[in-house]
């Protein structure tokens, strides 16, 4: 199945390059990300333990891998791969399927080989109903209503094939890998920050919270958990895990301190 990938790969983005075999094999052996999770022991666990487990019924284990180009002085943190170590739904050829991410991030792979990234789920609680969740995660008839904007506008598949065993991350079974054209993003990761503070507007610092219109708040969140973690990386907290899902309503910290803050 995973083959069939291959004749809708946007080739218009690569010009010339290498063939599809070439290039997918030139970024194994140069992935900074597949790099790390050979090296690292805390990662090579974390995958070897993950895809241990059976997937959801009719999902499969699969690493998005971006290009390494891509990456830039990004940290191949646990977040990091958490987000891109997803299962996937198994579906026919040419219909959309839906991803969970490792640590919650949801998202649709479209028919045309692209990737729209919906929201962050809520946990699952204990007793679930079978088949309402997907590795610990609760699925929801909202989880496709949404869209989280990507930095780079649009994510593409630019290959597809598989992660093999090595001695370094000796995995029982080869698991899908597909090649991706950027990291999927989601506010309050920890990469990629300059380039999220400058999708950020800064138009509610002198907004008061009731005064706010509700279409407003979408965007008021969205900006508000990249000011919060770049706030917490100009601290120099240690952070190993993703930044919870602030509100608005529940910190004394708002907008206009964190400008502030990062500022400074």
């Amino acid at each position: 199945m995973w083959g069939e990938w291959a004749a809708f790969a946007p080739t218009q983005l690569l010009g010339s390059g290498p063939t599809e075999s070439d290039l997918l094999e030139q970024e194994k052996e140069s992935s900074r990300m597949l790099h790390a999770m050979r090296n690292d022991h805390a990662l090579s666990t974390l995958i070897l333990q993950t895809v241990a487990h059976d997937p959801a019924d009719q999902f499969e284990h699969c690493l998005l891998l971006p290009q390494n180009v891509t990456l830039g002085d990004v940290s191949i943190t646990q977040e990091f791969v958490e987000t891109h170590l997803v299962q996937l739904q198994r579906a026919p050829r040419g219909q959309p399927r839906s991803f969970t991410s490792l640590n919650g991030l949801c998202g649709t792979c479209q028919p045309d080989n692209t990737f729209v990234v919906h929201a962050r789920l809520r946990q699952a609680k204990d007793g679930a109903d079978v088949g309402s969740s997907i590795g610990g995660w609760q699925q929801d008839q909202s989880r496709g209503t949404g869209t989280i904007p990507q930095l780079e506008s649009t994510i593409y598949i630019l290959r597809d094939g598989q992660l093999q065993a090595t001695s370094e991350l000796p995995l029982s079974s080869p698991i899908a890998l597909l090649l991706i054209s950027d990291p999927l993003f989601f506010p309050g990761c920890g990469w990629k920050l300059p380039l999220a503070l400058r999708k950020c507007t800064h138009r509610f610092r002198d907004v008061n919270v009731t005064d706010l219109a509700l279409a407003d708040l979408p965007q008021l969140l969205f900006e508000y958990q990249i000011l919060a973690r770049a706030w917490l990386e100009h601290r120099g907290d240690p952070i190993t895990s993703s930044v919870p899902k602030l509100n608005v309503f529940q910190t004394e910290i708002g907008p206009i301190g964190l400008n502030s803050a990062l500022q400074k």
